[in-house]
């Protein structure tokens, strides 16, 4: 254990969610050894307790609904869909609806996963526009997802919940990146909705299925797409001549389907660990397991591994890799990956 570490991290429980607040914020000029530290922590124990959580939710969902078949998209990885015309209109209205704003990657929910490379960075600006939602983004995309609340459990074979989203447009730039896994807990996914369509064209995405195919996402306006990115290889195509609007909403297993929106900030992913919203009267719950007391206790254990375990595959080779880089035909492992995102190495991407 790195005693001088150690020393820094307050106890107390208010003082430590500030602390973890501060860390995870840091400038990138700021971070010391601590902050790559924490953020390796952070994804061990992460995987951990999404898996654990993700099992026991495909439990609850296979025993509510007692399918016969495995979900679709564990089969393939990935599902393309299409609205209604009327549907598509309103999905147009609710893009159009929101404002433009460049990319804060300090914009983040603390306990949530972000991408600290400042690299990344300024290929996320330069690659894409952002924008913030409206106020008929908030009231009107819950009007798309509700419809497909069943069909999407079907698909995962589970009862889901947003838990991040993203407004952006793609430029059409001569830019991809390698195939790769995004290294999240395998349950979570992305659910794209493209407003005027996904194609060669317009930019989109390529895929290796669980069979093995080479698979390319296109569709007209109004087209989405649900696959699980950290089991199907991956990478974004270049656009030709026009931008790519997208709409993205990272999905997790849940206990029951809710589709209100959650907005982590335009860095936040998903939270590290798989909190259900808090009840707004705890007290009929035992001290113990009221939210601010497990969550301190998390934050702990965090720090607790943070200051003790350096960084690098604590799973014996179950998450060795946060990506998979094929451009050379070398993976690159955890440490050098995790080096890079925090800017003390380099890394492709």
């Amino acid at each position: 254990m790195d005693g001088n570490l150690r020393s820094r991290v307050p106890l107390e429980p208010q003082a430590l969610k500030s602390f973890f607040e501060e860390v995870e914020h840091s400038r990138y000029d700021a971070r010391d050894a601590f902050f790559g530290l924490n953020f390796s922590a952070q994804r061990v124990l992460s995987n951990f307790a999404w898996d654990v959580y993700s099992y026991n939710a495909y439990l609850a969902y296979a025993r509510a609904r007692k399918p016969t078949q495995e979900p679709e998209v564990s089969k393939s990885g990935m599902h393309l869909g299409r609205l209604s015309d009327e549907q598509t209109r309103l999905l147009q209205d609710i893009f159009a609806s929101c404002e433009e704003k460049p990319l804060d990657p300090f914009a983040f929910r603390s306990g949530y996963l972000f991408e600290p490379n400042r690299s990344v960075h300024e290929s996320m600006s330069r690659i894409n526009r952002y924008f913030v939602p409206s106020a008929k983004f908030y009231s009107d995309l819950p009007k798309i997802l509700d419809p497909l609340a069943a069909e999407i459990e079907t698909l995962c074979g589970h009862f889901w919940r947003p838990c991040g989203m993203r407004i952006f447009s793609v430029r059409p730039l001569p830019e991809t990146h390698s195939m790769h896994f995004d290294g999240w807990p395998l349950a979570i996914k992305r659910l794209y909705f493209y407003p005027y369509g996904v194609d060669r064209e317009l930019g989109s995405t390529e895929m290796i299925d669980k069979h093995g195919r080479k698979r390319i996402a296109e569709g007209g306006p109004g087209t989405w797409m649900l696959f699980e990115n950290s089991q199907v290889l991956h990478q974004a195509l270049p656009n030709a001549v026009k931008e790519r609007a997208t709409i993205e909403i990272t999905i997790a297993p849940s206990f029951k389907t809710d589709t209100a929106i959650v907005e982590a900030g335009v860095n936040g992913m998903f939270p590290f660990y798989p909190f259900e919203d808090a009840l707004a009267d705890e007290s009929v719950l035992p001290k113990e397991f009221r939210f601010a007391a497990v969550e301190h206790r998390a934050l702990r254990r965090t720090a607790g591994l943070a200051v003790t375990l350096p960084m690098g595959d604590h799973s014996l080779g179950v998450d060795p890799y946060v990506g998979l880089d094929l451009e050379d035909e070398r993976p690159i492992g955890v440490i050098d990956r995790l080096k890079a995102w925090i800017g003390l190495g380099k890394s492709k991407r």
